[in-house]
């Protein structure tokens, strides 16, 4: 008696379903969750007036935050909301040396625990690589935090969300029952050849 073939599409593909499905199902939102998670914890904290050198990776807009209440190094900060008239920012691109616009937008504020923060502007990189932020002008210690703008950041990952939900929700079903499908037609004409032998 001959072995019968494998019966196909294998039964590996079931799993390909139900993982695309939970990917749309538990991936989009959390996605979305980690966004805000990243818009409250993320960005990279500096004491000025002072210089701060950082490497961008993602080309986009950028926000200089004035962190008015906040720990940095173990030590407590709770400053005036106001900033003192005169304060200098400059944003180089230290790849050519070329100065980046910064555009004031004063007013946008983030709360978060104890901390509580005030958005000073934005600027944009264009190119990934290095660039200087250096904030002068300023009698006193104060923190500031540059991170990516939360607009653009959840905008993106919106969108992303939006793609692999709805492919997941009804892809991953679509893999599942076109399998059991032709699995039960291959397996029909599998018996209906052994039965005319």
């Amino acid at each position: 008696m001959e072995n019968n073939p494998p019966i196909r599409p294998a039964r590996f593909w079931y799993v390909v379903g139900v993982a695309l499905f939970l990917a749309g199902m538990v991936g989009a939102p959390v996605l979305l969750v980690t966004s805000v998670l990243e818009m409250v914890s993320g960005g990279e904290q500096f004491i000025v007036p002072g210089q701060l050198g950082i490497t961008i990776e993602k080309p986009g807009s950028y926000t200089l935050w004035y962190d008015v209440r906040t720990v940095y190094k173990g030590r407590s900060y709770n400053s005036s909301e106001s900033l003192p008239d005169g304060v200098t920012i400059e944003i180089v691109y230290l790849e050519t040396r070329e100065k980046v616009e910064f555009e004031s937008d004063f007013g946008t504020t983030q709360h978060s625990g104890h901390s509580f923060s005030v958005a000073i502007g934005t600027f944009k990189a264009e190119q990934p690589g290095r660039y200087s932020i250096n904030v002068s002008n300023l009698d006193e210690k104060r923190v500031f935090h540059v991170q990516r703008s939360f607009f653009e950041l959840l905008v993106s990952r919106i969108l992303v969300a939006v793609i692999i939900g709805p492919i997941g929700f009804f892809g991953g079903p679509a893999i599942v029952i076109i399998t059991a499908i032709r699995r039960k037609n291959a397996r029909s004409r599998q018996e209906s050849g052994q039965a005319q032998a």
